[in-house]
C-alpha cells in the first residue's frame, strides 16, 4: 500500500524539461543528488519516460521513503498549503489527507501504479521551461531563470564564463523540430505550460502554436507565465484557437514594493498590460495573476489578496523555499508580529464570505472556488508568519541582509522605502553600511 504521506502520481502523468534541455520530474522538484544523464539533446521523451531515472522515481513514490527532490510539497504541506502533489493525487480521484487508503485503491489510475516502477506510458502534462532570457531581474529569482541577473552575475565576478549568461535548449533548430514532433505522437496529450525566462521573448513561443495549429492539433490546454511586461495580442489570438487557455501574470504586491522586488519592471506598463490581459477573460481563457511567498511578500500579502477579492481575480501562489535566506520566518518575531492584525481582519472579511465550508482541495480557477482559494492562501501565509525561527536564522539574515545591499546599491533602491519597520533590522546586519 502506498504511503499517504510520500505518494504523488507526476511520474506517471507529467514531463518537466529545464531550461539547458535536461529532463526532470516537475516544476517544484529539488536538486536531485543521484546524477540525471537524460537531456532532450540526447533522448527522446519516450527514453526518459520509460527510462532508469524515472523508474526509480516511480518505485520510491511507492515507497515509504521521503523523497529528498519533493521537499518544497512537504514543507507546503507544514503549512496547509495545498501542495502540487496534493493537487496532482486529485486529479487521480485521490484525496490525500481526506480517505487516501480508500481513494487509492479506487483510483482510475491504480492499475498503472505498480511498484516495479514500470510503465509503457507517455507523459500527459508537459511544463517547459523556455531558456533564461529575461528582462527583469527579480530578488527572489536564479540566473538560470533570468539572464539579467545572470548578467549581473558575471559583472559581480560570480559568474566568470559567458557561456552560463544564456541557457536554452530551443536555440538549437534540430531538437526543437524533434521536441514538436514527438510532441504531435502523443494521442491523449492533455496540457503544455511554458515558462521562461519571459517566454514572450522567445519567438518559439508563437511558432509552437501555428505547428499545432498547422498539424490541425489543438485538443490540449495550453498555458504560459508572463511577467506583464509584454503584451502579444497575436500569442492571444492563436492560443485561444486551443482547447484552454491559462495566462499567469507574476505579480507579489498591489503596492509599489512589488516593483521592489520585480526589479526592472514599469509600473504603468505593467498595470496597462494587466487589464489588457484580464478583458479576454472567458469560460476557456483564464487569468490568473501568481505572487510568490516569500520574506518580501508576505508583509503586504494581506493587501493584495483583499484587492484580488474586491477585484475578482483568480489568483495562485507559489512558495519561495530556494533561496533559503527569503522564507518567511527569517523575519524577525517582533516584525512579523506587527503584521497580525491586517492579516486577521482580511481573514475575518473572507471567513464571512465562505462560512463553515471545508477548505481542503480549494486550488482551483473556477469562480465559485475563488473565495475559498484566497482564505487558504491568506491562512496559510499567516501561519508561516507564526512558524519558529530557523535554527540557522542569524547566517540566513545576513544573507537576507547582504543581497539586499548588494542589488539595491547597483540598482539605486532602498528597502527602508517600502519596509520601514525594518530599518533597525536591516541597520543591525549592515544594510548600506558607509
Amino acid at each position: 500500500m502506498a504511503n499517504k504521506d510520500i505518494f504523488c502520481n507526476v511520474p506517471w502523468f507529467h514531463l518537466h524539461l529545464n531550461h539547458d534541455g535536461g529532463f526532470g520530474l516537475c516544476c517544484v522538484q529539488q536538486r536531485d543528488p543521484q546524477p540525471n544523464p537524460y537531456n532532450i539533446h540526447t533522448h527522446s521523451i519516450a527514453e526518459w519516460y520509460q527510462g532508469t531515472v524515472m523508474t526509480r522515481y516511480r518505485q520510491q513514490m511507492l515507497g515509504d521513503t521521503p523523497m529528498s527532490v519533493c521537499t518544497g510539497c512537504y514543507k507546503d504541506e507544514e503549512f496547509d498549503n495545498e501542495s502540487y502533489r496534493l493537487s496532482q493525487n486529485w486529479r487521480s480521484v485521490i484525496f490525500t489527507k481526506q480517505a487516501f487508503a480508500d481513494s487509492f485503491e479506487q483510483s482510475p489510475h491504480k492499475d498503472i501504479f505498480k511498484e516495479d516502477g514500470a510503465y509503457t506510458g507517455m507523459p500527459l502534462d508537459m511544463h517547459i521551461d523556455m531558456g533564461n532570457e529575461c528582462n527583469l531581474a527579480c530578488k527572489f529569482c536564479h540566473p538560470e531563470f533570468s539572464s539579467q541577473i545572470a548578467s549581473k552575475y558575471k559583472q559581480w565576478g560570480i559568474y566568470d564564463q559567458d557561456t552560463v549568461l544564456r541557457r536554452n535548449w530551443m536555440t538549437d533548430d534540430l531538437v526543437w523540430n524533434k521536441f514538436l514532433n514527438e510532441l504531435l505522437t502523443i494521442e491523449h496529450l492533455q496540457s503544455v505550460h511554458f515558462m521562461g525566462g519571459e517566454p514572450t521573448l522567445s519567438p518559439r513561443l508563437e511558432q509552437f502554436f501555428d505547428f499545432f495549429i498547422a498539424n490541425n492539433k489543438t485538443d490540449f490546454a495550453v498555458s504560459f507565465v508572463t511577467n506583464g511586461t509584454r503584451y502579444r495580442p497575436n500569442l492571444i489570438e492563436k492560443m485561444s484557437k486551443f482547447k484552454r487557455v491559462d495566462l499567469d501574470i507574476s505579480i507579489e504586491s498591489i503596492l509599489d514594493n512589488n516593483y521592489y522586488m520585480r526589479q526592472g519592471l514599469d509600473k504603468e506598463l505593467f498595470t496597462k498590460n494587466v487589464k489588457l490581459y484580464l478583458s479576454h477573460q472567458s469560460e476557456n481563457f483564464n487569468v490568473c495573476l501568481k505572487p510568490v511567498i516569500s520574506a518580501l511578500t508576505a508583509p503586504t500579502f494581506p493587501e493584495l489578496i483583499e484587492f484580488f477579492l474586491d477585484n475578482n481575480i483568480n489568483m495562485e501562489s507559489n512558495i519561495c523555499w530556494d533561496p533559503a535566506y527569503l522564507q518567511v520566518a527569517v523575519i524577525p518575531w517582533q516584525i512579523r508580529q506587527s503584521y497580525f492584525a491586517k492579516f486577521e481582519r482580511v481573514l475575518a472579511k473572507l471567513k464571512n464570505i465562505v462560512g463553515d465550508t471545508n477548505t481542503d482541495m480549494v486550488r482551483s480557477r473556477t469562480a465559485e472556488k475563488q473565495h475559498l482559494n484566497l482564505y487558504s492562501e491568506l491562512d496559510t501565509v499567516y501561519k508561516m508568519l507564526q512558524a519558529p525561527e530557523p535554527d540557522n536564522v542569524d547566517d540566513l539574515r545576513k544573507q537576507l541582509v547582504y543581497w539586499l545591499d548588494k542589488w539595491d546599491r547597483d540598482l539605486g533602491l532602498d528597502a527602508r522605502d517600502h519596509y520601514p519597520e525594518w530599518t533597525d533590522f536591516l541597520t543591525e546586519y549592515d544594510y548600506k553600511k558607509v
